[in-house]
């Protein structure tokens, strides 16, 4: 980095409007899904287990859903840039209705092939049964996911961050209440056990989905204000041509999701004991990943509305110093995770066996050196984002992960039988090769582009 670059107060104040509640909103997001699984780690020694492999078909629907949001984000934020309202309305409609009928498919199959989609993922028949009962009832909730998913990114993409915050943080914080009398039967309720736990993420997300369109109608948002008669109208005449940048970015997110899901597959190739080992390791590292969430999130918002405006060199002044910044956060955070894996595995999690506990630990070693590749990644995706740059974040996302990622998770651990801390160190490869490739994109400026004019 040149030295000659600031970072002014001005501009950390700036991002951290938009990152500071945004990361606080994933903070305790994260918290309570480790809250889960703790709790379910209590109940079964299975739960973990099942919880993840069950989430599978979630993570798929919700990264679907954000390869929509953030396609579509693209033009809220530029739109919101260059205060064209009217524009941006119809951009929030299509981003809306897309992420319901996104979410339809995933319903259905959830409720009518549970086993089939839990065992592609692992052969443990005790797992099998455990993750059926959670995918079973949490599939009801796809629909509300990804409703608040396309209100949270609205609301995000013109800078109001600080009430996506709070409406997460009341419904996560109320999951975890009914996790806690869902799972153990405490008074009254009943005890239902990993199947509890879905039922509490039902209602707390049916919740959220109504508090953000409360809200929006509530305070007359610029994406909703005097629109709602016309709210699932579309005009072809403006989609089409928004239509040739999100489509990369919703196939990539697809795609991405289920190749994030045969990393499970692979994880579980050694055994239910790995698989829990892991999922204890990304849900403890999610924790740290929020601030990453967050940067991405102002680097979209402030980048895409400075396109939007035409400031050129302005939003190229910008990425510089968010790469500054990513560089100062991915080495404390990177830091301080490492120096806590010890007492967070070990406290978090006392009723697991000795050796996943272990194997937890050591993976989290490797995760303190993955967040200052995921960083990098992150922010130079952001900067591609806000220019529209779709089809290169397809290729490097979807691409690699494909090609290098999962050839060398099956290679691994499947062919080699290597130990899964090693096989996840190199596994890591992918995302190098990802950061040479998006950095060099990055210095062409071929993504510095306004795409409002295509509209």
């Amino acid at each position: 980095m040149k030295a000659k670059i600031h970072l002014e107060k001005e501009f950390i104040h700036m991002v951290g409007l938009i990152a500071i509640p945004i990361a606080l909103q994933q903070l305790v997001e994260t918290f309570v899904s480790l809250a889960d699984s703790v709790m379910v780690s209590q109940y079964s020694s299975i739960g973990v287990s099942s919880v993840q492999v069950a989430s599978q078909w979630e993570n798929i629907a919700a990264l679907l859903s954000f390869g929509i949001c953030s396609g579509v984000g693209i033009y809220i934020s530029q739109f919101y840039g260059a205060h064209k309202y009217k524009e941006l309305k119809k951009s929030f409609s299509m981003m809306l209705l897309f992420s319901v009928l996104a979410s339809l498919p995933f319903v259905v199959a959830g409720l009518c092939i549970p086993d089939m989609i839990c065992g592609f993922f692992i052969k443990d028949t005790q797992v099998i049964l455990g993750a059926r009962s959670y995918l079973m009832i949490t599939s009801l909730s796809y629909i509300f996911i990804m409703i608040s998913y396309a209100f949270n990114y609205a609301l995000r993409c013109i800078g109001l961050t600080r009430i996506p915050m709070l409406i997460s943080g009341f419904t996560v914080i109320l999951n975890c209440i009914l996790n806690y009398f869902f799972i153990f039967g405490v008074g009254f309720f009943p005890e239902w056990g990993i199947f509890g736990a879905g039922v509490a993420s039902l209602f707390s997300r049916a919740l959220g989905s109504l508090l953000y369109f409360i809200y929006s109608l509530m305070t007359h948002q610029v994406y909703l204000e005097d629109h709602l008669r016309n709210i699932f109208k579309i005009d072809m005449t403006f989609i089409k041509p928004m239509v040739k940048r999100v489509w990369p970015s919703m196939v990539n997110e697809f795609l991405f999701g289920i190749g994030m899901s045969l990393f499970v597959k692979a994880y579980a190739l050694l055994g239910a004991q790995a698989l829990t080992g892991v999922s204890i390791a990304e849900r403890i590292a999610n924790i740290f990943n929020v601030v990453i969430w967050g940067l991405v999130s102002a680097v979209q918002a402030i980048v895409g509305a400075k396109l939007g405006a035409g400031d050129i060199e302005m939003a190229k002044e910008y990425s510089k110093k968010f790469m500054v910044l990513g560089f100062i956060a991915s080495v404390f955070l990177g830091g301080l995770l490492f120096s806590l894996s010890y007492p967070i595995v070990y406290g978090l999690y006392p009723n697991e066996p000795n050796d996943v506990k272990a194997s937890a630990m050591a993976i989290l070693w490797v995760f303190s050196f993955k967040i200052f590749l995921r960083m990098f990644n992150s922010i130079f995706f952001g900067f591609l984002r806000a220019g529209g740059d779709t089809k290169v974040i397809a290729i490097l996302d979807s691409g690699l992960l494909y090609g290098v990622g999962l050839p060398l998770a099956f290679l691994c651990l499947g062919v080699w039988h290597l130990d899964i801390r090693l096989a996840i160190f190199m596994i890591q490869l992918e995302q190098v090769i990802r950061i040479i490739l998006a950095y060099h994109r990055y210095r062409s400026g071929q993504w510095l582009k306004n795409v409002t004019k295509e509209v």
